[in-house]
């Protein structure tokens, strides 16, 4: 269970700095691009210790597509990104798959 929590840590500060990324497109403020390198630089490091636990082929595959379906809920409810059936249609394919890894790792 430890590699899935140290997952879960590199995913939630993937999809903090991608947002803080799109905050500083938006605003232009440098301080935003210094906090999605942190960030950035962090969840790699989690994932990196994540892979002491885990094969490196579900976690990976788990990290980007947890990463996907976060970035793209915070796109909908934060940035006000446009909303479709079929994105939601295709987030649940990621969901279903990611499921899937992890019920046969």
């Amino acid at each position: 269970m430890t590699g899935w929590v140290i997952l879960g840590i590199a995913i939630v500060c993937e999809s903090i700095g991608t947002g803080f990324l799109k905050y500083a497109t938006l605003t232009g403020k440098p301080i935003f691009y210094g906090f999605f390198g942190i960030f950035l630089v962090l969840s790699f490091v989690f994932l990196a210790k994540a892979l002491k636990y885990l094969d490196v082929s579900i976690a990976y595959a788990v990290w980007a597509g947890v990463g996907i379906f976060l970035i793209t809920c915070m796109g909908f409810i934060i940035f006000k990104d446009p909303f479709s059936w079929l994105k939601v249609l295709f987030l649940a394919f990621i969901v279903v798959g990611v499921v899937g890894l992890k019920l046969i790792s």
